[in-house]
């Protein structure tokens, strides 16, 4: 039902009711028909955060990128919504630009995940809950695709407990510890996941693994590089675990070469 209210109230009452502007959108329309009946309802009943959140999102449909970050600019003044910072993110031109505001997203959702701040939002546990896996997971690929190591540590430090879980995240944690060189946390994590939404796609984590065990190799003999017979031998003395793949895993399997 709280799916389709806001669209009801929009097409009964002609724009968005108190409590449905108190409540995270769960449901997007970005069809021409409801473009157009939003903007509308804008012009009549003025513009709230919701209408702009949601004309920004019809906006970026149709690929008005410079127009969607006015809008969601404007959304996020009347009300800061974490999706809507996000949104700025993801629409900027590089990849720095896109961290700052991944880290503003990232500390407001924090704080409403805590309860430290409602933001004007009317508290709903499963929908935060929801929104976190969400951010954790986009924000611990975005770091590893950017391999900002400083940044990687900072974000592993906030994220709760509650969400390390998630695949992303403990890729990104093995990623910064085989930078660190702590190759044996590293080890044990990749032993111990099973890595569920990987499904065939598994060679990052035989990469990963074949890194590690020569990494801990180079530490243990005190050199900084190995030749290529010793870095087959040591894959060979220690194969990628099953937990993370076998010669049905990838499309070449690692244990092999």
């Amino acid at each position: 039902y709280l799916e389709a209210k806001p669209w009801i109230e929009l097409i009964e009452l002609g724009t968005f009711s108190e409590d449905t502007l108190s409540r995270f959108p769960l449901s997007y329309q970005t069809t021409d028909s409801w473009f157009k009946l939003l903007k509308q309802s804008a012009e009549k009943h003025g513009m709230t955060w919701l209408h702009a959140f949601h004309i920004g999102i019809c906006l970026t449909e149709r690929g008005d990128v410079t127009e969607s970050i006015n809008m969601f600019t404007y959304s996020y003044t009347l009300k800061p919504y974490p999706v809507t910072s996000r949104n700025i993110a993801v629409l900027q031109q590089s990849q720095e630009e896109a961290w700052e505001f991944y880290k503003g997203t990232w500390q407001l959702a924090l704080q409403l995940y805590s309860g430290s701040t409602t933001g004007g939002f009317t508290y709903d546990q499963d929908t935060i809950t929801r929104l976190l896996n969400n951010l954790v997971t986009e924000i611990s690929f975005f770091l590893q695709q950017n391999l900002w190591y400083t940044d990687m540590a900072a974000f592993i430090s906030t994220v709760p407990e509650n969400f390390r879980w998630l695949d992303s995240f403990i890729t990104l944690k093995v990623k910064y510890l085989i930078h660190i060189s702590e190759y044996d946390e590293a080890k044990v994590i990749l032993q111990s996941e099973c890595f569920p939404t990987y499904a065939k796609a598994r060679s990052d984590l035989m990469s990963l693994w074949n890194e590690v065990i020569i990494g801990q190799a180079m530490v243990e003999r005190q050199v900084d590089s190995l030749s290529a017979v010793e870095k087959h031998r040591i894959r060979m003395n220690d194969p990628i675990p099953k937990n993370i793949g076998c010669q049905y895993a990838s499309e070449y399997c690692l244990n092999y070469w």
